[in-house]
């Protein structure tokens, strides 16, 4: 059941129909005697006012005007208000004039100081259905943070697991310890580079926003220690544009594609491939590509990197982003675009 919807109509019908019963005991103040006609006129009174009102809750809605600036929303719930009071008098009018001795547009004065009447429950009508959906959209908010915070704790969590894996430590620790013989000048520098990885990611798991400039940081001491194990077989390329490695992504954003594409692409390949991130701006949307040589599987797994990251962007940018894995030409092409 829509709870939503029913109390919306709940106080349609308790909000029109107590008006309509405010009338008829101001009018029994005023000694007005009442027949059936006259009540019928009431209860037109109370319908009238639904289906209007109804009919500019539902422009208001159509056109988004909830969403929009100040100005536009109150210029819009005037002009709104102002054609609801108007319509709805003239139909009032022409049905007084039916069922009591009213005479049709008698007195001009008299039919619009009716319609500012109306104009005024009007507007007391679009003011209260304001202040509910914005404190509904408050505590939507609040809601939404709240659930924000605690699936990033899991994803915290999930990407620790994920990237602090016994295989990963152990490969790089091993490619090292085989350089200490042959080039302990270079198993010094994965070393280091591996304490920086390690410490990047203790660092991350705590922030929400790193940049692109210091994401490709990451990615290269990443890149930089898997080299030593596939040696030759690993080529890694950047295109970037460079008015962009300011801008603010969530951590591992790039990370997890490179790491897609070593562990599923080149990994997978006896003479190994290029890795190749290219960034730039298409359309007010920032694209992030990661092209590897390889083959898509009919049955990717994106991978918990992959899938959290996704999740993070999704709720950083309220849904507004897109991941494509194709193959073109034995490459393999993971695209994601977020808003600028």
């Amino acid at each position: 059941m829509n709870y939503q919807r029913f109390f919306y109509w709940l106080l349609q019908i308790a909000g029109w129909f107590g008006l309509a019963t405010v009338l008829y005991l101001v009018n029994r103040a005023n000694n007005v005697m009442f027949d059936w006609n006259r009540l019928l006129l009431l209860f037109v009174f109370a319908v009238n006012g639904i289906f209007v009102s109804n009919l500019l809750r539902y422009s208001l809605l159509r056109f988004e005007i909830l969403n929009g600036k100040p100005w536009r929303i109150l210029s819009f719930v005037f002009v709104g208000c102002a054609f609801s009071a108007m319509v709805f008098q003239l139909f009032y009018e022409g049905l007084q004039s039916i069922l009591t001795e009213h005479i049709l547009f008698g007195s001009m004065n008299q039919f619009f100081a009716q319609t500012t009447v109306m104009l005024l429950v009007f507007a007391s009508w679009s003011m209260v259905y304001f202040v509910y959906h914005y404190f509904r959209a408050m505590r939507k908010n609040e809601m939404d943070n709240l659930k924000l915070a605690a699936q990033k704790q899991q994803i915290e969590l999930a990407f620790m697991r994920s990237q602090l894996n016994p295989h990963f430590l152990f490969n790089s620790l091993t490619s090292i310890r085989a350089l200490i013989g042959d080039d302990p000048n270079e198993a010094k520098l994965g070393i280091t580079k591996l304490s920086n990885l390690l410490r990047n990611i203790l660092l991350y798991s705590r922030r929400e926003w790193v940049t692109i400039a210091e994401e490709l940081a990451f990615v290269r001491d990443y890149i930089d220690l898997e080299k030593i194990r596939f040696e030759e077989r690993l080529n890694y390329h950047e295109i970037l544009d460079s008015t962009l490695l300011h801008l603010q992504i969530p951590p591992m954003t790039i990370q997890s594609l490179v790491e897609n594409a070593v562990k599923h692409g080149i990994n997978n390949l006896k003479n190994g491939g290029m890795v190749e991130v290219s960034i730039h701006a298409s359309n007010n949307f920032l694209v992030i590509e990661v092209n590897n040589d390889g083959c898509l599987q009919q049955k990717t797994e994106t991978g918990v990197g992959i899938a959290n990251t996704m999740h993070r962007l999704r709720e950083s940018f309220k849904g507004n982003v897109q991941l494509d894995l194709t193959e073109i030409n034995d490459k393999v092409i993971a695209k994601i675009t977020i808003p600028l």
